[in-house]
């Protein structure tokens, strides 16, 4: 993960001294991440994908303005959110209807011999998890999906929603509860 950020960095530093052909390197070690946020609001593949594509455009074009390249990571997870948030204040959809395992259809499976019992059992603890995910507000929601599904700090989850560590902290406290 460490190689990752420190090759992002490289990478942005190249962009931002217009080198072009840095983008197709940074564009696949960042966007599996931050397709995942935007599928995270939207639970629409195709809204995910156009939102990924407005981000990176948003992004390139303002790629000069980031003062630091190693937060390149946090810093498009936030255009996403934000995109994200503006294109759901538009549409307005309801979060988690009921094709709600393309979650975890994103999320590669780490086991790869085959066990049918094993699938079996593995799609009734997604649904499971998504039922009980779904009881959540979606605040709350968003905060637990960062945190343990994307793997991100409070500091990276806070600044992605643009919104105080206490607060994250708060959210994970209650969903935790709550669950």
């Amino acid at each position: 993960m460490e190689v990752d950020k420190q090759r992002i960095a490289e990478l942005v530093a190249k962009i931002q001294s217009g080198d072009n052909s840095a983008f197709d390197e940074l564009y696949k070690l960042t966007s599996d991440r931050a397709y995942f946020v935007a599928l995270e609001f939207t639970k629409n593949n195709q809204d995910a994908e156009d939102i990924l594509q407005e981000s990176y455009i948003k992004a390139l074009s303002k790629i000069n303005e980031l003062d630091k390249p190693e937060s390149f990571s946090s810093w498009l997870n936030q255009i996403v959110a934000n995109k994200s948030k503006d294109f759901l204040k538009k549409k307005k959809p309801v979060l988690f209807e009921e094709d709600e395992n393309e979650v975890f259809d994103f999320i590669p499976d780490e086991d790869t011999s085959f066990s049918p019992e094993g699938n079996l059992d593995q799609t009734e603890l997604q649904r499971t998890v998504m039922e009980v995910l779904d009881e959540l507000s979606e605040d709350k929601r968003a905060c637990v999906l960062m945190m343990y599904f994307e793997e991100l700090s409070v500091g990276e989850i806070a600044e992605t929603l643009e919104i105080p560590e206490g607060t994250v902290k708060t959210r994970l406290f209650s969903a935790r509860k709550d669950l």
